[in-house]
């Protein structure tokens, strides 16, 4: 696995609870920035491309977990209602 250091741009995943960091527009993911790291959590700015003037378009989602580090059901599916954050896939 990489290494998570501060500034890398990685992929946000928001929970589907109504709690959390709402997307506009159904976005489903978003590109973010690693802004603080601790051991297993860290602490995103996520580029929301949020539309309405009065919004800001970063908004912080705090202590998500790496998709890896997320406890997974029996199936080894991701267990519902987790944001987390991934590496996004470089195509070469």
């Amino acid at each position: 696995m990489q290494t998570p250091t501060i500034g890398r741009i990685v992929i946000f995943f928001p929970n589907k609870n109504e709690n959390g960091l709402k997307l506009p527009n159904g976005m489903e993911s978003a590109p973010a920035m690693l802004v603080q790291i601790f051991d297993k959590y860290s602490n995103l700015n996520v580029f929301t491309a949020e539309t309405k003037p009065e919004l800001s378009p970063v908004k912080t989602a705090w202590s998500i977990c790496h998709k890896d580090d997320i406890k997974k059901d029996e199936n080894g599916e991701l267990l519902p209602g987790v944001s987390y954050w991934d590496w996004p896939n470089i195509v070469k």
